[in-house]
């Protein structure tokens, strides 16, 4: 389980990585898709108590076990961020144009 607080101590390295993948959201998931094929896809779930990873087959992410960040889970927070701009954006035009 990592923590959301964990966040900030990420190197440079794993937040060069976690941009260059491809991220959905959904609900309190969200895919992470690396660009490169060979890479498993993963599932990043967002809970009270903390943040988990894993890939689509099921096995854990071996960050969960060290309490680090993996680039999966940067990956997710951004776009989770991202999406999040965007909804209060249009939320704020549709209240403006009404």
């Amino acid at each position: 389980m990592i923590q959301a607080s964990a966040l900030n101590s990420a190197s440079f390295e794993i937040r060069r990585k976690a941009k260059a993948c491809h991220a959905h959201e959904r609900g309190n998931k969200v895919y992470v898709l690396p660009f490169d094929e060979s890479k498993d896809r993963r599932i990043v779930l967002f809970l009270e108590v903390g943040i988990l990873c894993f890939s689509t087959d099921g096995t854990a992410c071996e960050a969960n076990s060290f309490r680090s960040v993996c680039y999966h889970v940067l990956s997710a927070v951004r776009r989770r961020e991202i999406n999040r701009k965007r909804r209060a954006t249009i939320q704020r035009k549709r209240s403006q144009a009404a």
